[in-house]
């Protein structure tokens, strides 16, 4: 847990504690294909920007806070909540990361606007992760597995690197328990799944 008086951050401080219902600001899950976002989950929705975190600001503010500055990376859909208070399925507004598509090893994160956000606190969400190349098989890039580290799989990597680089920017950056723990085959035939905390960063500006 990261002792910072500026967040309330580290996964570990939920150990035992139940699982939360998804908020209402998208769905939990993206999607390789469009449509109607369904059937094709590929990454949990792990974090959320609020206050001025409209799509743009947020990416603009992830590439200042963490260096996370190349754009490259496969489309993803992922179904938000509208303005008229349904949920309608979009491709990613933005996307960030700390390397280009054919580095070996970075962190990446996709960007939703979500446009039934209210005008005074304006919300997007991601799905950070950590990733790496596999090359072998036609293999393409592939979320870390499951235990992979100590912060668990590279879904959780990603999430607490990027609350991490906020909190050392002075953001303030909290966690709650979303619950969206679906595993996921990666290419590389191995499984990925985050352990359902979702990171929350404030952007004041």
């Amino acid at each position: 847990m990261l002792g910072l008086a500026v967040a309330i951050f580290g996964s570990l401080a939920f150990a035992g504690a139940s699982s939360a219902d998804f908020p209402t600001f998208s769905h939990a899950y993206t999607q390789r294909t469009g449509g109607d976002c369904q059937n094709d989950g590929s990454d949990p929705v792990d974090a959320l920007y609020y206050d001025h975190g409209g799509a743009t600001n947020a990416t603009t503010v992830t590439a200042n806070a963490t260096g996370w500055n190349h754009n490259s990376g496969d489309p993803q859909w992922l179904s938000v909540h509208a303005a008229n208070g349904g949920y309608n399925c979009h491709l990613m507004d933005y996307q960030n990361a700390s390397a280009g598509d054919l580095h070996i090893t970075r962190y990446h994160i996709r960007i939703w606007g979500i446009p039934g956000s209210p005008p005074d606190n304006h919300k997007s969400v991601g799905d950070a992760h950590h990733e790496r190349i596999v090359p072998e098989d036609g293999c393409g890039d592939s979320v870390y597995p499951n235990g992979h580290s100590a912060d668990g799989s590279g879904f959780d990597e990603g999430r607490e690197e990027l609350g991490r680089q906020f909190i050392a920017d002075g953001f303030r950056v909290t966690e709650d328990i979303w619950g969206n723990t679906a595993n996921f085959k990666q290419c590389d035939g191995q499984f990925a799944g985050s352990n359902g905390v979702g990171v929350q960063i404030q952007l004041p500006i």
